[in-house]
């Protein structure tokens, strides 16, 4: 039987580029979408394959944007819902659902009545894993922390268990999962469009050393311990490039920089996708020291540019930086490993080659394409 195929979720994430594979083999019905179309025009599918929300996803983003965390919160149940409801417009038009976690709960059970085979990807490590190792860094730090709240919770822990299995991008997502006694998951790495990342030959500023990190400002990227690492780490000419939106926790990291008086930091907000390549390839390292992260692809981003990584071991990349020396892998809350490694780099300038040259190698291995074939054995071992 020929797989069709519907992808769902409440943002946009990756799932556009694996849906492009999909359409590639005429295989896609729709991909059901919380962001909204203008959002969406760029990512390079027609407009009937896209199934979005507007007006009340614009507001949302706006909520968040301005931190109105309790408005945002009830249009998030909103947006679920709509989800929901749309996702079973389509059911007699295929066989293969994927369906980011959270994003379908009771819809699953008339997935499950119409026969539909359900994938759960969940891109991150299992929510209760995610849940308490946040907590856990917020008390170290003596912050206070705003757990998940309890609906999404109760949303995916449902998901997981009605799923025919769990699709996670990572061997440290999937250990999280085991670790909770679930084990009907598989691992697919997510690979990277390389129209978008790619090597600018002669960007790199020689008199400068710059480190770039891509990500949401906050504990749970690890931000602290980069700038820890950065206080310390000696160059004449250093620069810590920041990309990203700021967090609740923002006042608690310009606190850190004035306490400390770091200087050289360049915070650059958000910058489009499409213009990401640019500032990656000014840089002569990434560091990314996420306190949990299912695959944080920015990493993969900056490899396909070819810049050395430090990462940690809960960014989900571990296995992929150590199997292609792409740089190195380091563990969490340790800003002295993360100095140490930087140190390296900037004392050898023959090893950043070779790491740069071994990230442009190893990421013309993989593409969206070999993904969905990976993804199709799965499911074909599983139907069989």
């Amino acid at each position: 039987m020929t797989k069709k195929y519907i992808i769902i979720n409440t943002g946009k994430f990756h799932h556009f580029e694996l849906a492009k594979a999909i359409n590639k083999k005429n295989q896609l019905i729709k991909i059901i979408c919380g962001y909204p179309w203008i959002k969406l025009k760029k990512e390079g599918l027609l407009k009937k394959y896209v199934e979005c929300i507007n007006l009340i996803s614009i507001v949302f983003h706006l909520t968040l944007r301005c931190r109105l965390y309790f408005i945002s919160n009830f249009l998030s149940k909103i947006i679920h819902k709509i989800i929901e409801k749309k996702s079973l417009k389509y059911l007699y038009k295929c066989n293969i659902i994927i369906g980011l976690s959270g994003s379908l709960y009771k819809s699953v059970d008339h997935i499950k009545k119409k026969g539909i085979f359900y994938i759960c990807e969940r891109a991150s490590a299992h929510i209760e894993f995610q849940n308490e190792i946040l907590q856990e860094e917020y008390k170290i730090n003596n912050l206070y922390y705003k757990p998940i709240p309890s609906w999404i919770i109760k949303r995916e822990l449902y998901e997981y268990q009605k799923s025919d299995f769990i699709l996670t991008p990572s061997n440290f997502a999937k250990k999280t999962f085991i670790e909770k006694g679930i084990h009907k998951i598989e691992k697919i790495n997510f690979p990277v469009n390389t129209e978008r990342f790619y090597n600018i030959k002669n960007s790199i500023d020689n008199k400068k050393f710059v480190i770039t990190f891509l990500g949401q400002i906050s504990l749970q990227k690890g931000f602290h311990y980069l700038l820890k690492a950065f206080k310390e780490f000696n160059h004449p000419k250093k620069e810590l490039q920041v990309i990203g939106s700021h967090t609740s926790d923002k006042k608690f990291f310009l606190n850190i920089i004035k306490k400390e008086k770091i200087d050289n930091i360049i915070f650059k907000n958000h910058i489009p996708n499409t213009e990401l390549k640019y500032f990656l390839n000014k840089s002569n390292c990434f560091v990314l020291p996420s306190i949990q992260d299912g695959y944080a692809i920015s990493v993969i981003q900056a490899i396909a540019c070819g810049i050395p990584v430090i990462v940690t071991k809960n960014t989900g990349a571990e296995e992929y930086v150590l199997k292609n020396n792409c740089g190195f892998v380091v563990n969490i809350r340790s800003y002295q490993e993360i100095l140490h490694e930087l140190n390296k780099l900037k004392d050898d300038e023959k090893l950043r080659n070779q790491l740069s040259e071994n990230c442009l190698e190893s990421i013309k291995k993989f593409t969206w394409d070999n993904y969905l074939e990976e993804l199709d054995a799965i499911v074909n071992r599983y139907k069989n």
